[in-house]
C-alpha cells in the first residue's frame, strides 16, 4: 500500500511503524497569550513515550526556540535545542520537507536534516527522561517566549 523506504533513510529499528508514520505526520499550532497557548498545547491527544521524533517551535517576540526531541534506546530522549529571531522560514521548510518525502522515507530523520540545515547544530542533552505530558515537554519554552503575543507549534513526526 506504501512505498517502500530507501534502506539509509530509515533510522535503526524502522520498520511498519515508521513507515506508517511517515504517512502520517501531525503538526499542531497555536497562537496568543502565554496562558491560552500552554492551556491548549496541555490537551493535545498525544502520549509523547510513543512517538520516536517530535518538534517544538516557540515564535515569541524577537525571540525563538526549537526543540527537537528524538527517542532513544533506553527509552530516554535526546533533545537539541536551538535559539534565534525567528523561525519563520524553518516551518516552511519543515513543511517542504514533509511534502516532498511522500511518506517514502523516514519523515522524523527528513524533518531532522531540515532543521540542521536550516539552524546548524544545536545545544544537545541526552538521556532526558521521556516527557509524561505534553505540558511537561513544551510547557517551560512557552513560559520563556518573549512578548504577548506568541505562537508555539509542535510537529509530530514519527
Amino acid at each position: 500500500m506504501y512505498p517502500s523506504p530507501s534502506a539509509s533513510a530509515s533510522p535503526p529499528g524502522g520498520g511498519p511503524a515508521c513507515n506508517n508514520a511517515s504517512w502520517n505526520p501531525e503538526i499542531y499550532s497555536f497562537y496568543g497569550a502565554k496562558e491560552n497557548v500552554a492551556e491548549k498545547v496541555s490537551r493535545l491527544p498525544l502520549k509523547l513515550s510513543e512517538h520516536r521524533v517530535f518538534v517544538q517551535i516557540t515564535q515569541g517576540e524577537a525571540w525563538a526556540q526549537v526543540k527537537m526531541f528524538e527517542l532513544q534506546k533506553d527509552g530516554t530522549f535526546t533533545v537539541t535545542e536551538w535559539e534565534g529571531k525567528d523561525t519563520f522560514r524553518l516551518a516552511c521548510e519543515i513543511d517542504k520537507a514533509i511534502m516532498a518525502n511522500k511518506g517514502v522515507n523516514c519523515v522524523g530523520e527528513q524533518m531532522k536534516a531540515a532543521i540542521v540545515k536550516a539552524l546548524g547544530e544545536g545545544k544537545v542533552s541526552h538521556s532526558v527522561a521521556a516527557p509524561e505530558t505534553p505540558a511537561g515537554a513544551f510547557g517551560h519554552s512557552i513560559k520563556a517566549a518573549k512578548g504577548v503575543f506568541i505562537k508555539s507549534e509542535v510537529i509530530v513526526a514519527c
